[in-house]
């Protein structure tokens, strides 16, 4: 991005709302994180800059690996700033030790500032409920398989044992017709 971008040349008002994404690594241990912040927060507070608000994200895998590292964790500032300033921000964040990735812009006019981490839980949980969903469904129709398969395998049982009482019956009825032909007494 070029530094020209950064810096508006408005006359009427002396502060911009810039956004500042910044990636530093992870694992980063609890005080060196805390440190890490502060600096960044203290080269904002150097050049005059307010903080509006600031957006911690959790931890995100990286596209790629960037100084050795797989995993990195955000933050999002939004600090009003002097643009003339802008520029010193720039170069401090860019030579600070353990942010391997920062961004600076500045949002459009009327641009609302908003919560992407809380967003992005509730995403995460949206998304967990409709998977458990999905399975329970799926459950279901599994469940439902089953009980149509033992009904089915019931049905064919009973009608073997039918067909088996059948002939049996008959195997009964022949052998039973065979006696009274085969019987010597009987005179026809």
């Amino acid at each position: 991005m070029a530094d020209t971008d950064l810096i508006d040349t408005a006359e009427e008002k002396d502060t911009r709302l810039y956004e500042c994404v910044v990636l530093y690594e992870y694992p980063c241990p609890q005080g060196d994180e805390s440190k890490l912040l502060k600096e960044i927060e203290g080269i904002f507070e150097e050049a005059g800059g307010t903080l509006v608000d600031k957006d911690p994200w959790s931890r995100r895998g990286l596209a790629y690996p960037i100084a050795g590292h797989h995993e990195g964790k955000y933050i999002v500032y939004y600090y009003e700033v002097d643009p003339k300033n802008i520029r010193t921000v720039d170069e401090a964040l860019r030579i600070a030790k353990g942010v391997l990735r920062h961004m600076l812009i500045k949002p459009d006019t009327g641009y609302k500032v908003e919560k992407y981490e809380e967003k992005f839980q509730q995403w995460l949980k949206s998304r967990e409920a409709e998977e458990q969903a999905r399975l329970r469904q799926h459950e279901e129709e599994l469940k439902a398989q089953v009980i149509e398969r033992a009904k089915q395998k019931a049905k064919k049982a009973e009608t073997s044992r039918r067909i088996q009482k059948e002939e049996v019956k008959e195997e009964e009825l022949e052998e039973h017709l065979e006696k009274i032909i085969s019987d010597d007494d009987l005179q026809l």
